[in-house]
């Protein structure tokens, strides 16, 4: 049906007798060739993408962004991988003769309507080398995407920017992820690790700045509303002549070519301009410059130099079909990756729904209590097998969990460390992984002040680094986080000098007994975590 509104659409748009021009026809052919591919009808696919460009490349220039995006859905189609590396490498190299660039290594005059079609290009023909084996060109190449990536953070605003950019944001750092790990494991190049690492940190930093609206951004950094103003201003008359001079030179032989140097003298203009607020805010408003402008990220030999014997960082970075790890202690860094499927994020499922949704409110017989107590038993030790115990490489002590995705929803204290005999319900004798380690949460390894002592030091969590985590949290689909996760979270960074380990104690006493899967669990005044007696004999955890 779709289909036959769109093919009579095109027939009687070119019957009728209004204004049109034949642009219009070529992005419709393109809609269709979209719909026929979204259908796996490749063949029809082709027909409609090559008659849009029969059309639109006469009309826009073989380097407009339209043009390359249905080169680039061409290239996906039915043609020998050797064939798809050669196309995309044409529209790539379209796209930076469009903007007058002669080679990737200097993007300074990339303009953010090219931005995101060249984002998307790059990351496509990495995944190809990935598919071909040269993973560490593969590598080298998402970096490069990456660094295109950072010009559509800029142009943000731009909604066809935006979409584009989340469309392809996602799979660039997972197929960065996956070339680093294959480069890591082909030469045992710890550097590789490092890349790996700088990717993972990278993805959590765009997602919080795309959450972070420029009012977080003016609370967070300090900058006077003038001066934002101002600066939201100058992006928005430098993307208008971008846009404009664009288009103009898209006329060919009919362009004006006064208009085009009235509007490249006006242009210049902005760009000194906002060159020279630029260096003003960088260095009047440091903080707001580091949150908006940098993309700095934490090596893992800064975070070493910054652990105590005793503490481990894990970092994770979770796709549909994978799960890679950063283990990083004083001594050593590990990178792991391992196969995950549907029952990885049932159990996460089913975790959150007995100890963060549990309602004590609802009666419940027997039997139900049973199965939930054996659900949670089950759940939490294959969590536990997953996440932590192949990534631990010391068996107790401080644990800084960096999590992503789902995995934003678990509360790794209650994690079990042992296998457990399930059959009586007994909740206040299990090996809970909080009677191991001192577990803190963040959202990244990079500060967003500056400071690593922010994150490795106890009790140095700033109130802008924790209302950053708390909206990156709900950004990423994490909100709604239970009493229990709060106050964990809350206890491991609380009171420079005070016992950080008996204070958490105390919050899990009050808080954990709410959601395991029976209330009457209850842990008395003889609970610590390091002496494994989670209740007094008297307050027995009883059905």
């Amino acid at each position: 049906m779709a289909e036959k509104a769109f093919t009579d659409a095109i027939h009687y748009y070119n019957k009728v007798n209004i204004p049109k021009t034949e642009i219009a026809t070529g992005e419709a052919y393109k809609l269709l060739g979209n719909l026929m591919l979204e259908q796996n009808r490749i063949k029809e696919a082709k027909n409609y993408y090559k008659k849009a460009l029969h059309i639109l490349i006469p009309m826009l220039g073989a380097g407009h962004p339209t043009v390359a995006k249905i080169q680039l859905s061409l290239a996906k189609l039915g043609i020998s991988i050797d064939k798809k590396l050669v196309n995309v490498e044409g529209v790539i190299e379209l796209l930076l003769k469009g903007d007058e660039i002669d080679s990737l290594e200097d993007l300074s005059k990339l303009t953010g309507l090219r931005a995101p079609v060249l984002m998307e290009a790059l990351s496509m023909k990495a995944a190809i080398l990935s598919q071909k084996g040269n993973y560490e060109k593969s590598l080298n190449t998402y970096e490069i995407a990456y660094k295109v990536a950072e010009k559509c953070i800029q142009n943000i605003g731009l909604e066809s920017s935006r979409q584009v950019f989340r469309e392809n944001i996602t799979p660039l750092f997972a197929g960065a992820m996956e070339a680093s790990w294959m480069s890591y494991k082909n030469s045992e190049n710890t550097g590789f690790t490092s890349r790996g690492f700088e990717m993972s940190e990278k993805s959590k930093l765009f997602l919080l700045l795309e959450g972070l609206n420029e009012e977080r951004a003016i609370e967070f950094g300090g900058i006077p509303k003038e001066i934002q103003k101002q600066e939201q201003s100058l992006r928005s008359d430098i993307a208008f002549y971008e846009k404009a001079i664009f288009e103009e030179k898209q006329k060919k032989g009919k362009a004006n070519l006064d208009n085009i140097t009235k509007w490249q003298a006006l242009l210049n203009d902005f760009n000194r301009t906002n060159d020279s607020l630029l260096m003003i805010i960088e260095k009047d408003y440091p903080d707001y410059n580091r949150l908006k402008y940098e993309s700095l990220t934490t090596a893992p030999k800064a975070i070493q130099n910054q652990l105590s014997a005793n503490t481990t960082l894990l970092e994770y970075f979770l796709t549909d079909t994978l799960l890679y790890t950063f283990a990083i202690v004083k001594k050593q860094v590990r990178f792991l990756r391992q196969p995950i499927d549907s029952t990885f994020f049932k159990n996460i499922q089913t975790f959150r729904r007995l100890v963060h949704e549990y309602d004590p409110t609802k009666r419940r017989t027997d039997g139900k209590k049973r199965a939930d107590f054996q659900q949670f038993t089950q759940t939490s030790r294959a969590l536990y097998k997953t996440l932590l115990e192949p990534a631990l490489v010391i068996p107790e002590g401080n644990l800084i969990i960096i999590p992503d995705g789902a995995i934003g929803y678990l509360s790794f204290q209650a994690l079990l460390t042992q296998d457990v005999d399930n059959e009586a319900i007994n909740c206040r004798n299990l090996p809970y992984a909080v009677g191991d380690f001192n577990i803190r949460y963040e959202y990244s390894a990079t500060p967003a002040d500056g400071g690593l002592e922010q994150i490795f030091l106890p009790g140095r969590l700033s109130r802008r680094r924790t209302e950053l985590h708390r909206r990156a949290d709900c950004h990423a689909g994490r909100s709604g986080q239970p009493a229990v996760f709060g106050c964990l979270r809350q206890c491991a960074g609380r009171h420079p000098g005070a016992d950080v380990q008996q204070e958490r104690s105390g919050c899990l006493r009050q808080n954990l007994q709410r959601y395991l899967p029976d209330r009457s669990c209850r842990y008395g005044s003889g609970f610590h975590p390091k002496s494994k007696n989670y209740a007094s004999s008297t307050s027995p955890c009883t059905p």
